[in-house]
């Protein structure tokens, strides 16, 4: 049981290494970067973890927003929302600047794909 937990932790290490690794110079600069070639879909899953953290403090429904198509506004139910990592990133992550914190799940999912994948196999 010891060695198959040392050997669990050894592959928990390396695939922290491999997200550092395979997102670097992301860790260098948390709060300052945004990952990605230029302006795209980067930055609209930025604005996704702004505006749960805006409507997570505002008492807002969190799958409509007012700020797009306005005046009428627009559902976010079809919208690419990645609600449960922005959720993550306004609640447990909330002291972190809304960059650093979405940098932060990157790498923790960068980490978790690679770690359960390895756990399932």
């Amino acid at each position: 049981v010891r060695h198959a937990v040392t050997r669990h932790i050894g592959a928990a290490a390396a695939f922290g290494l491999f997200a550092v690794l395979w997102s670097f110079p992301l860790v260098t600069d948390l709060a300052g970067q945004i990952p990605g070639d230029g302006p795209g879909d980067n930055l609209q899953f930025l604005w996704n973890f702004w505006w749960m953290r805006k409507a997570l403090a505002g008492g807002l429904d969190v799958y409509y927003t007012s700020f797009m198509f306005a005046p009428v506004g627009s559902p976010l139910t079809l919208h690419t929302l990645t609600a449960l990592p922005a959720f993550v990133a306004a609640t447990v992550l909330a002291k972190l600047p809304v960059v650093a914190a979405m940098n932060v799940m990157i790498l923790v999912s960068l980490f978790l794909n690679g770690f359960c994948a390895y756990l399932l196999a």
